[in-house]
């Protein structure tokens, strides 16, 4: 929040005075949750984030608060943009500019972030994961237009999820060791239904016994307007091969229950 210029969410704002419990860190209509922990999480991947202008960021990163000393924090100035690493090791690619618009959906309640929002999260993955598997299930089980670009140890996936965002999956060096932990990604569908259905079919429908919604049937989903997947499949394969990697996700509908947004 300091330094990255997120807004605190004031639907968590009490945990904050707390300090305890979980924050959400927005940034326009995006959203970072941060649960408490005993061990900080880190994404096996990049955070892309976009300003209307760096100028005031760089004045922070290059001024930080004390209680960042003899942590991972860095940071450099790259591509004409920034890359940031935080105090646990998770990165950030900071981007600036004209380049990326304001989501005309508004932003979340509370005060406006300076960051714009998230236009891209990258997912690292094994080298030579499936990745038109990885391409099949976001196309045929989620419902989501996604590309595969290039071939062998450099293809990649890019799940187009909406108004400017994206969620891409590159693949890691060979030598490389990836692991997921117990984040998760929140992505929003319009046939909560129909999604239900082709997750169920394939085996794919999770429970995360620390959350309190659970939904195991589709009644309950359509209830609760979410569901969750842990394994990520190759519907041409099926779920008898194995998942191509475990990334869990929170599937949630655009609509109630009685079909209001």
């Amino acid at each position: 929040f300091d330094v990255l210029g997120c807004a605190v969410d004031p639907r968590k704002i009490e945990n904050l005075e707390k300090g305890k419990k979980t924050l959400w860190a927005n940034m326009g209509i995006n959203q970072l949750h941060l649960p408490e922990e005993s061990e900080a999480q880190v994404l096996a991947g990049t955070i892309v984030m976009h300003y209307p202008s760096l100028s005031s960021l760089k004045k922070r990163l290059a001024s930080p608060p004390a209680v960042l000393q003899g942590t991972k924090f860095a940071w450099e100035e790259s591509g004409g943009g920034l890359r940031v690493t935080c105090p646990w090791g998770n990165q950030f690619h900071i981007l600036g500019g004209d380049a990326y618009c304001r989501d005309p959906r508004g932003r979340q309640p509370g005060d406006p972030s300076e960051p714009l929002g998230m236009p891209e999260l990258r997912i690292c993955v094994r080298f030579g994961s499936n990745m038109g598997g990885i391409q099949r299930f976001y196309e045929s089980v989620m419902g989501a237009p996604a590309d595969l670009h290039g071939v062998g140890g450099d293809a990649t996936v890019t799940v187009h999820c909406g108004e400017g965002q994206r969620l891409i999956f590159e693949q890691a060096r060979e030598e490389e060791e990836v692991f997921h932990s117990d984040y998760h990604v929140s992505m929003y569908i319009r046939d909560l239904p129909g999604t239900f259905k082709r997750a169920e079919d394939l085996g794919l429908i999770f429970v995360n016994p620390r959350f309190k919604r659970k939904a195991r049937t589709l009644e309950e989903a359509v209830d609760q307007c979410m569901f969750r997947v842990l394994d990520v499949v190759d519907p041409q394969e099926g779920p008898s091969a194995g998942p191509i990697l475990q990334l869990e996700h929170e599937i949630r509908s655009t609509v109630n229950r009685d079909g209001t947004p």
